[in-house]
């Protein structure tokens, strides 16, 4: 048989340690966890592995009590719209790239200690109010039943930060922004990547990095006030230019900042801590009051979660 995937590689199980930091995950947002163990022709399980697996159950059945049953505390709701997902991911069943801005967006809200839920369409419509924030990370196709609900959310107090470059043809309004120098810059193949005529660097706390892919400038309309300008180069200073690629504005009681570049797509593909330290100066910019401020290395993440008249805070150590 023809496979799409072969790993050809042997069966080795993990150390207890590597196995513990993995359900760690798994069992502090209170889900179960299972060990696959590959046993012998005979159908034997080696003792050695034995001893392994039940290190890590002693682990999980230690934190069983205040994870099992446990409901998540609302704090930053990461839209994951399948409009989105269908346009980009490669079919039938293979992700492609289509789930890289989600990635990205879920590990800077991770490393910046923001408890963060993942929802689709319909639980975003159901129970956008109950979040401080709402991040939409590159998502090209937003329903009209959906931007309704976010311009309520934000009206009635909500914050909303979004990013791509087809935020300001398609969705300008909710921004108060429209394209500057017509459509973005559209990519070219060549020596068999795909390049761009005018990439975009931003900046934060003095050092720069190249965005993935390129930028929409926009012009701002009445209200709207610039918060990210493009640079030609890495130097944060002098490199600076006159074009505006994120905004804030002021909506009612809330606020909507957008960015209009891969920057999430950006963060999935290297992790580089530019990106991710202005992630952080904008969700600052929004002054949400959080349930939790941590001051801590990006490895240290923060779940929090409820049971009956309880409030419990997990600390997951990912270095």
């Amino acid at each position: 048989r023809n496979f799409l995937f072969v790993d050809t590689s042997p069966f080795c199980l993990k150390t207890a340690t590597h196995l513990c930091q993995e359900v760690a995950e798994v069992v502090a947002l209170g889900g179960s966890v299972m060990v696959y163990l590959m046993p012998q022709r005979t159908g034997w399980h080696s003792q050695a592995d034995n001893a392994v697996v039940k290190e890590v159950a002693e682990f999980c059945r230690a934190r069983q009590k205040l994870c099992f049953n446990s409901e998540p505390v609302p704090q930053v709701a990461l839209l994951h719209l399948s409009e989105s997902y269908y346009k980009k991911n490669l079919p039938l069943f293979n992700l492609g790239e289509a789930a890289h801005p989600l990635e990205g967006a879920l590990h800077a809200m991770q490393e910046l200690h923001r408890n963060v839920d993942i929802l689709t369409s319909k639980d975003a419509i159901a129970r956008l109010d109950e979040y401080k924030l709402v991040v939409l990370p590159e998502q090209s196709c937003i329903s009209d039943e959906l931007l309704a609900k976010l311009l309520e959310y934000v009206k009635t107090g909500g914050n909303v930060l979004a990013t791509g470059n087809n935020l300001p043809q398609k969705y300008g309004d909710l921004f108060g922004v429209t394209p500057a120098g017509g459509d973005a810059p559209v990519p070219v193949l060549k020596c068999g990547s795909t390049r761009f005529d005018s990439p975009t660097a931003v900046a934060a706390n003095g050092k720069a990095a190249w965005l993935t892919g390129i930028c929409q400038p926009v012009k701002l309309s009445e209200g709207t006030e610039p918060q990210v300008y493009g640079l030609k180069d890495l130097d944060s200073k002098k490199d600076v230019t006159e074009q505006v690629i994120g905004t804030r504005r002021k909506i009612g009681e809330g606020t909507v900042i957008g960015v209009y570049g891969n920057l999430f797509k950006s963060y999935y593909e290297n992790h580089y801590f530019v990106f991710r330290d202005l992630i952080g100066q904008m969700i600052d910019a929004f002054k949400i009051d959080w349930l939790l401020d941590i001051q801590a290395p990006a490895w240290l993440e923060v779940v929090a979660r409820r049971q009956p008249q309880k409030l419990i805070l997990k600390l997951i150590k990912r270095s």
